[in-house]
């Protein structure tokens, strides 16, 4: 399956530039689709390589449960031959599809071996083969058998209400007509393994790093405006966030600034507290350092955390937080 796969992509690639006329621009097309095949075998290679496990295993485990299904299976009794009415028994069985589902068939033989054999299912119901119907007119087709050669049945249909006729070839050979040497070589090409596995996955990864370095160029052209401004933002370091809100409050009413250990953990905040003397309105006291700490914070990588300032007993508390990462810059000034 993988051997066939590829090889009827490689002919759809390589056998591209065949239909040009000029020969300069054929070659140049040649190069192109040598070099996308190169890139297409990599990744099919690798699609057959990572499937071919679960594929196999789906294959065993659809083999077992139809083991398990026939051996399970209890063959009817009381079949009676349609020419002589004797009791039939079994002769072998299979699995077949009913009406969307699986079950077991039996071959029921006459003890005289009166022909046709009957399929019957388990419940004692009889299989019964539909008429093959013309495609021209919906007429039932005849049905002939013609001579074959060894190992070959050929079967001859044909309508007697229109001019419609269909010989049907089957094979009886189990042995499929391959050349050995041929196929030996296209899976040392394809069925992936050792070094060629190896390098098969570095291509992928090489693949995987270039596309994020061409999604990167693609984000940003897309972008412009966000990347921007993230270029503008002022980058602060934690002493450089901390002397720009100390000088912000050198001029107002505040007074004892402070600031905690700064928590490093996914994301670095400082909790920073401070003192108001005296307030008629601690509510607007609150809400005019939110104002001025938003505005120093403004054009920089630090922002007011959403728990906001909170204020008791003239003690005013606030935590910042900065944004270092790309991602969440581009978030911020979006």
């Amino acid at each position: 399956m993988t051997v066939e796969d590829c090889l009827r992509s490689e002919e759809f690639f390589l056998s591209a530039h065949k239909d040009c006329n000029d020969e300069v621009e054929s070659r140049a097309f040649a190069a192109v689709h040598q070099c996308a095949w190169e890139i297409k075998k990599v990744l099919l290679t690798m699609d057959w390589y990572k499937k071919k496990k679960d594929t196999l295993n789906e294959w065993m485990q659809a083999d077992e449960e139809r083991d398990t299904m026939i051996q399970a299976g209890i063959a009817p009794s009381n079949i009676l031959c349609k020419t002589c009415h004797d009791r039939t028994t079994e002769e072998s069985r299979t699995t077949w599809d009913r009406d969307g589902k699986g079950e077991v068939l039996f071959f029921m033989r006459c003890p005289g071996s009166h022909l046709p054999m009957q399929g019957v299912f388990q419940d004692g119901i009889e299989l019964i083969i539909k008429d093959k119907l013309c495609p021209e007119c919906d007429a039932v087709v005849n049905t002939e058998r013609l001579p074959s050669k060894e190992n070959e049945i050929k079967t001859k249909y044909s309508c007697s209400s229109c001019a419609y006729e269909e010989i049907d070839s089957f094979s009886l050979s189990t042995e499929e007509k391959r050349d050995d040497a041929e196929l030996l070589e296209n899976r040392a090409r394809f069925c992936l393994s050792g070094q060629a596995l190896q390098d098969a996955r570095e291509a992928i990864m090489s693949m995987d790093r270039m596309k994020t370095v061409v999604d990167g160029w693609k984000h940003e052209e897309e972008h412009k405006e966000q990347y921007g401004a993230v270029d503008q933002l002022q980058k602060l370091t934690i002493p450089q966030a901390k002397e720009l809100i100390t000088k912000t409050l050198e001029d107002t009413d505040y007074r004892n600034l402070s600031f905690e250990k700064p928590s490093i953990e996914k994301y670095v905040s400082i909790e920073f507290s401070l003192e108001e003397l005296e307030t008629d309105n601690p509510l607007a006291s609150t809400n005019d350092l939110r104002k001025l700490v938003k505005k120093t914070l403004k054009d920089t990588n630090w922002r007011l955390m959403s728990d906001g300032i909170n204020y008791r007993l003239g003690l005013i508390t606030g935590r910042v937080r900065a944004y270092e990462s790309k991602e969440d810059l581009l978030k911020l000034v979006s």
